[in-house]
């Protein structure tokens, strides 16, 4: 039962994906890492240290993502310092694996819903990239 489930979920975000605007793709990062994030807490309760590592690293690998699709040639300063803030959560994030730190993880949580939050609110013809002429 457990595999059809995951199929299932594994074909829901896939079509979730595939109707997402660029401003949605970013929103489902936040989520998702925020998702790892919530596991790793679970997982450091119940001293599950794999499972701790695997969540984190995913989180990581994420916030990376997101870090990866900044526009830092046009984004100005704004650009700058979150690609400063992914980089100090994924430090804190790997600190938090080694030292199996809880509130490192719950800071980060905080600082990307603070940035989810932000994005939400965006408009979605400001976050979509502007249509090219033809």
């Amino acid at each position: 039962m457990n595999a059809v489930a995951s199929t299932y979920r594994k074909m829901e975000l896939a079509a979730e994906v595939s109707e997402a605007t660029p401003k949605d793709l970013i929103q489902l990062l936040f989520d998702g890492a925020n998702g790892k994030l919530q596991r790793a807490r679970v997982c450091i309760a119940h001293h599950d240290i794999a499972g701790r590592s695997s969540a984190l690293s995913s989180a990581s690998e994420i916030i990376d993502g997101l870090r990866n699709s900044l526009d830092l040639a046009q984004g100005g300063d704004l650009a700058a310092n979150l690609n400063e803030l992914y980089g100090y959560m994924i430090n804190r994030l790997f600190r938090a694996n080694a030292d199996n730190d809880d509130a490192a993880v719950t800071e980060v949580m905080s600082l990307l819903a603070t940035i989810s939050e932000a994005w939400s609110a965006l408009d979605a013809e400001v976050a979509a990239p502007p249509a090219k002429n033809s």
